[in-house]
């Protein structure tokens, strides 16, 4: 006996700007239970059977989606199930060096070691010598860097985000990186970081600091 299958898929866009959303995990509940991921451009799809009844919901940190869900009864043909995903406020934590009262845990791209940091130094990889420091933060929900999203100042100074991304290889850990170049002109002395996603200001300013 040939079972009837059809797809049910669609595509997830960001309300910001209309843009495939990716990496948003798409479950479906009801006559069968497995989950997939939206691809690069925000599409996802499943092969169901005819007949079934099945809810599709997406869910992403850090978003919100309209609909929340989808319910299909008695499905009988290719079916679409479209949603769009909302940034939501979500205000992040800068990770604080453990036995110090206020400074982030901070290091050198290249060396890991701790600050204070200075300016320049020869120790990397780049033609501009400028110093490239990792911060932690609780996680952010990006993968690439995009100043319409995040930003990162010291003391008032914009620091320049080259990456960021999820931390892996802790078990238990759901956090952060960022990697940031320091600009000319950063004064010295220890400066309030703050990290801004989304419109949304960390919840906390601890001490980057930075060597004469």
């Amino acid at each position: 006996m040939v079972v009837q299958t059809y797809a049910l898929g669609g595509r997830v866009t960001n309300s910001q700007d209309g843009a495939g959303l990716p990496d948003v995990a798409v479950s479906l509940s009801g006559s069968q239970v497995p989950t997939t991921q939206t691809d690069a451009n925000g599409n996802y799809s499943f092969t169901v059977q005819a007949g079934g009844n099945y809810t599709v919901t997406p869910s992403k940190t850090n978003f919100t989606f309209n609909p929340t869900s989808q319910t299909f009864s008695n499905l009988s043909a290719i079916t679409l199930a479209n949603f769009v995903g909302t940034a939501t406020q979500q205000h992040p934590t800068i990770f604080v060096e453990e036995g110090t009262l206020n400074q982030a845990v901070a290091l050198d791209s290249v060396t890991h070691v701790r600050g204070p940091f200075h300016i320049l130094t020869d120790h990397n990889f780049s033609a501009d010598h400028h110093t490239r420091v990792i911060l932690f933060t609780s996680d952010l929900g990006l993968s690439q860097p995009d100043p319409s999203k995040l930003t990162v100042t010291a003391g008032g100074f914009f620091l320049t985000v080259e990456n960021v991304g999820p931390v892996t290889g802790v078990p238990g850990l759901v956090a952060s990186y960022i990697i940031v170049m320091l600009p000319d002109g950063l004064p010295a002395g220890d400066l309030p970081l703050i990290v801004t996603v989304n419109g949304a200001s960390s919840t906390n300013s601890p001490k980057l600091g930075i060597s004469p």
